[in-house]
Parts: structure tokens; sequence; C-alpha cells
């Protein structure tokens, strides 16, 4: 009850905090026992105070109001004058009240269930070739429809590393490609067959029909094109390859680049990357800026060497060229042309032709060849018997005549000079050779033809001898290329070469400046200006040195990586490299014992591997390499393995029977009549060159992304 004044009856309070006070009280010698047992346990977490403070037991006077005892109350509950507001993020941090009090070890960093299932995806491919579009702009001569281009493979390395190509990928799908930072591209051709892997040509027959059927139902059309992919069969066969069955469910048939009648490197075909129109015009653009002189064009030793120019003396009978006696003397600039007979199976010179940089004739000599002339092939030299009836120039006048003109330090201009310096017995270093700076379409080793070049460049007709008998004129030809010299001075050194395409090393090195591709393998093409810059290259002698190769570049990789993330911890900016840009991999290498083995290459002067010609004990021996650099790779790798399965050597022989008919042919030595029949060249081994052609660049390709096991990431609710 409460009086006039407002005052609370004491009685009432006092009976109330007196209840309360005896049953904790009570409970005293209970709470005491416990405490020591928690203590015994090392548990010193600071009690939190109850809802009631026990402060409150105190004796209150009767003058005391409710009021003042709300005030006392608050100021003395803990709960809500110490304790902060509790926040619902997951990396919250306390601090403790008391420096006194001990608390459990710190806990890991936790991770939002969201951001953890994002950070413990794994990059996964899935193949879609049902409604695969990338593979209907086929070669029009290519037969086998029912086979991948692999030149796909290209635009999906490009996409795994967010390059813009302007074409979506529809024939698989990838999911979390963000995760994969190394790909690996291994060519190993002849190491599996697909009699060795895939069922009997009858199942596969059923196996295709089967899957078009699906197809059919799903496409609604009446003839669907068969999927290339093909699952493998039981592992009851894996003792054929043993790799293959364990790391693999399925393979793709493929089909490698090439044409109708010949095959195309397939490593190419994923080096070159296709410019654009826009791309190609702001090269050419800015490489007219470039100034270059002559000395930019000359040939170097390994091009030389490449293109089986003499690179020393080979008897008493050549000549060097010597310095100038002149030591002030700046170089001179000539254009040369020469002309050959034929002397049973040999080339003899008949005539030659020196021209300055202005076009004058320096000189203009027939020559009597030592030999009997058995051909004098007017139709292509222009020589008859009648020109060099008096003649009485022999070799050695010509070579001293040329030395006297030509010495060390001058610079020659000709058009597959090779020939010519072998055919008149002279070494000379400074060549400028027009059919190496400018360039075939279809790019090397293939060169243009001078009579090609003029007519594109210099809208030009030359040797229109060859269709009325007269023959060629060699001081024509030899003013052609010095025109096409000037003309290549002018407008830059990427005039008249194929800039179509762009190195992928260079194109992934523009989009992402810590990238780092990396070549090992055997083809010195890889070595070239364009890729040498933007790729680490290897050429190696064997296979066991690819897979040694990629071991420590994948190790050094690895230091760098670990040394980066301490630095990182040191510094407390776990974020830095992925401002700075993601680090990538891209890593094409080349087994080439079976190929080898199987006759379907000859190996190089270099190559110092196992060559035996047991195909089975170099098959498991490949085995093994692809097995090794299967582990060699981190997680989250995707590997490609393409296997040529189609054998080359009867492509290869018919070829060589095509190319020397058609060189008999042009140098005008060619007598149906007597030629034997292996030799010849007509419409049935035509065709029999474009069957072998299609079975030599059948393939089979394996794709699998290596993920890791074992995350080892805390997972919260």
């Amino acid at each position: 009850m409460t009086d006039g004044n407002n005052s609370l009856d004491p009685l009432s309070i006092n009976t109330a905090r007196l209840s309360i006070s005896y049953q904790d009280n009570d409970a005293d010698g209970n709470r005491a026992r416990v405490r020591e047992l928690l203590a015994e346990e090392g548990f010193h977490r600071e009690r939190r105070d109850s809802a009631v403070s026990l402060s409150s037991l105190a004796e209150v006077g009767d003058d005391e109001t409710d009021l003042d005892l709300k005030k006392k109350d608050k100021l003395a509950s803990p709960k809500k004058a110490s304790r902060p507001k509790r926040r619902r993020s997951s990396n919250q941090s306390f601090v403790a009240s008391s420096s006194n009090v001990q608390h459990p070890p710190t806990k890991k960093e936790k991770v939002h269930k969201r951001k953890l299932k994002k950070q413990q995806a794994v990059p996964s491919i899935e193949f879609k070739f049902q409604d695969n579009k990338d593979n209907k702009d086929k070669d029009a001569n290519d037969n086998n429809n029912d086979r991948f281009q692999f030149r796909n493979v290209r635009l999906l390395i490009l996409q795994i590393f967010k390059v813009p190509t302007g074409n979506k990928i529809k024939w698989c799908s990838l999911e979390n490609s963000d995760k994969i930072n190394t790909v690996c591209v291994c060519f190993a051709p002849g190491s599996c067959i697909e009699s060795m892997i895939l069922p009997d040509q009858q199942q596969l027959q059923q196996q295709l029909q089967s899957q078009s059927q699906s197809q059919s139902q799903s496409q609604s059309q009446a003839n669907p094109s068969k999927s290339p992919l093909i699952s493998l069969p039981d592992i009851q066969h894996a003792h054929k390859a043993p790799f293959l069955f364990y790391n693999f469910t399925s393979c793709i048939r493929t089909i490698l680049p090439g044409s109708k009648d010949s095959v195309y490197s397939p490593l190419e075909s994923i080096i070159k990357v296709p410019l654009t129109k826009q791309e190609k015009k702001l090269i050419l653009d800015k490489l007219k800026e470039d100034k270059i002189t002559i000395r930019d064009l000359l040939l170097t030793l390994e091009q030389r060497e490449q293109f089986n120019y003499p690179l020393t003396l080979m008897d008493q009978d050549w000549h060097l060229t010597t310095k100038s006696p002149n030591s002030e003397g700046s170089s001179k600039i000539y254009a040369l042309d020469c002309e050959f007979c034929k002397a049973n199976e040999s080339q003899v010179l008949t005539r030659i032709s020196l021209l300055d940089f202005e076009g004058n004739v320096v000189f203009d000599e027939l020559v009597k060849p030592a030999q009997e002339i058995t051909d004098y092939v007017t139709k292509f030299s222009g020589i008859t018997e009648e020109m060099l009836a008096d003649v009485t120039t022999d070799l050695k006048d010509i070579q001293a005549l040329f030395c006297k003109h030509v010495f060390q330090e001058d610079i020659l201009v000709g058009h597959s000079l090779e020939s010519d310096l072998r055919v008149m017995k002279i070494l000379h270093t400074n060549i400028v050779d027009t059919s190496v700076v400018y360039e075939h379409n279809r790019g090397p080793p293939s060169k243009p033809s001078l009579k090609w070049l003029a007519k594109t460049f210099l809208d030009r007709d030359i040797q229109l001898g060859e269709g009325d008998g007269n023959g060629h004129s060699s001081i024509e030809d030899a003013n052609t290329c010095l025109d096409l010299v000037k003309l290549k001075i002018l407008e830059g050194k990427c005039f008249g070469t194929n800039v179509n395409e762009i190195s992928i090393f260079e194109r992934l090195k523009n989009n992402n400046e810590h990238h780092k591709s990396t070549f090992i393998g055997y083809d010195k093409r890889v070595s070239l200006p364009g890729n040498i810059n933007f790729a680490l290259v290897h050429n190696v002698s064997n296979d066991d040195e690819v897979v040694e190769v990629l071991k420590q570049e994948l190790q050094q990789k690895q230091k760098q990586k670990q040394k980066q993330k301490e630095d990182e911890d040191q510094q407390q900016q776990p974020q830095q490299q992925q401002d700075t840009g993601k680090v990538s991999n891209l890593i094409i290498t080349e087994l080439r014992d079976t190929q080898y083995n199987l006759h379907w290459a000859h190996p190089s002067d270099d190559y110092d591997g196992v060559v035996d010609f047991d195909v089975v004990a170099s098959r498991a021996r490949t085995n093994s390499r692809l097995q090794r650099i299967m582990d060699l790779l981190p997680s989250n790798s995707l590997f490609v393995l393409c296997s040529q399965t189609g054998s080359p050597i009867e492509m290869q022989s018919l070829q060589k029977v095509r190319r020397n008919f058609q060189k008999m042919e042009k140098d005008g030595v060619l007598q149906l009549s007597t030629l034997p029949d292996c030799e010849s060249w007509d419409l049935v081994k035509r065709e029999k060159l474009i069957s072998e052609t299609m079975s030599a660049r059948e393939a089979l390709m394996f794709i699998k992304v290596k993920s890791n096991p074992n995350p080892s990431l805390k997972v919260i609710d």
C-alpha cells in the first residue's frame, strides 16, 4: 500500500528481497563447489551476472523509494552497463574485460557459408556435342564429318584465360572455370590407336548409331550429325593403355588441321590465333611507322641453315668473297640471278646477271659448262645450243669476275639464291632473299614464286617467255627482286608477310601481364621472335627430358607462389595479387618417342632417345611419361592430350612421288614413255593421296580437369 506521499510499503519490499536472498544463500555452498570443479578443469571464463543483481540484497532503508531502487539496480547491473551489443558478423572479435582472464586459443577465421561454397567449388567440363555448332564450318574436302575440329581447342584455352574471342563455345560447358589456372596441352602422335581403346568396328558403329538416334529424338532432325564423343570400354582393357583408362571415361574422335592432300601441324593451329581486320590494320600501320633498312632484311645464320644456303667451303673449287681493299668504302647492294641447264641429273651454270641497286647491269655473261649439257631446258632457262656455241667463259672465269665486284661486306639480293651460290660454288653471308622476306599464303616452309610476287605486289607480269618458249630473262628477274626489296623497305618489315595471326603466347600476355607460357618440345619453329618474346621455349633431345624440364618449371613456379604467399602474410595484404591480376599458365609439350618408332617421322640429328622400332615398348614408355606429367600438374589444371591415330606413311610416299613428278615436268626432263609406273603421277594416285590424307588426319583427343580431391575449408552455418 502507498501513503499520501507516494512511498512504498517497506514490508513488501523486504519480504520480496528476503525470499530471493534466502534462495541464493541456500545455494551458496553448491555454487562454491561448482566453481572449484570448473577451476580444476581449467575453465576460467568470467561468469556473467544474473539478471537479478546480488548487490540488491543489501539493507535498504525505510525511506528509500521505488525509484531509488530502480536507479540502483540499473547501475549495479553489469549486463546493461558493460556488455556490448552482439553483431551478426562471423569474424567479430571480442576484447577481454580483464587482463588476468585466460581464454581458449584463437579460432581460425571463419568463412560465410555462401562465400565458402564459392571457394570450395571445383572446376569441371561437360561435353555437349549433340547441340554443337562449332564443328559445322568444316573444310570443303573434309569427309570426316563426324569428327571434332582440333582448332576448337584454341578457343577453349582463350576462354579459360578470359581472352575475348567474339565466339562462344557450344561444344562444351565449363563450370567454375575461374578456378583453372593451368592448362597443359600434350601432343603424342601414335601413343594410342583407335583399335587399342575403342570397341571393334561393329560395336563402334552401333554406339554411333545409338548416339545418332538419341540426337534425332532431341533435335527432331532426319539426319543429325554423329557425335564425336565416344565412351571408353570397360576397365578390363586397361592393360592396353592404362594411363587413358584410369584417367578418362571418354575420348573425342578428332580431325587434325590440313587440306585434301596434306596434314598441317596441330601445334601451329594452337599457337597461331587469327587476327581481326581491325587488329591487322593497326599492326600494319604501327609497323609501317617503324623505319627499316636493308640490313633488317638480311638472313640470319639460322635462316641460311634452314633454307640450305652454303655455310662452309665444300672443297678447293669453292671461293669465299673477301673484304674490300678500300677500308673506308661502304657496302654496296647487288641483285643476282642465274640460269641453269641440265647435265644428266645435276644443274650447270649457263648465264649469270649482276645488277647494282639502281638496276644498272654490272655484267651479264653466258657460261660454257665443263660438263656436257643433256637438256638445255630452254622453256625456263632461255638458253639454246646455238647461244653457247662460241662461248669460252667457264665457271672459274665467273668466280673471278664475281669476286672482283662483290666483296664480303656487300649485300646480295635475289630469289632463292641458295641454288645460285651452290652452282657458282661461292660462299657469301650477306643475303636478302625475296622468297623469305615475302611469305607464301600458307606460310613457311612454303615459298612464294617470283612470278606471283611480281604480279601481287608490283602488278607486273614477268617470265612470259615460258609461254612462247623463249624462257626467263635473268636481268628481268634480278631487277624484279630489287624492286620488291625497295618496296619492302618503304612499307615496313611486315609488308608481304602473313599478318593474319598472332602468337597465342603474345595474345595471353597482352591480356594478362602475369600470364606465363611454356613450350617444351622439338619444333624449332616455335623459337621464332613472335613466340620467345612472350614464352619460355625449351627445345629438348628426348621425351624424358620433356618430363624433367616440366618438373623443374612447375617446382620453380610453386616456390615462387609460396614465397609470394609468405610475403603477403608478412605484409598482411592477401588481396594484393588479386588486385594486380590472376597468375595463369599455359604449357604445351610434345612426346615423339612413339612417332619416331612407328616410322611416322624422321628424328632430327640431335635426338638421342630410343629408336629401336619396338612399338609396344615405345607406347609403354610414353604411357608412363603421360602419367608423370598428369601427376606433376597442380590441382585445378586442364589437361588436353592429342594423339594422331592415322598412319601418314602412305600419304608421305605419294606426296614424294607427286613432288618428283612435278619437278621433272618443270625442268622439262619428263619422259612419260620411259618413266616407271611407280614414279608416274595420274588421277588414280591423286584420289589415293586424298584418301590416305584423310586417314592420316584422324586423331583422338582426351580432356580432363584435374581437381583437388581434399579441399580443407571449415564450413559454418
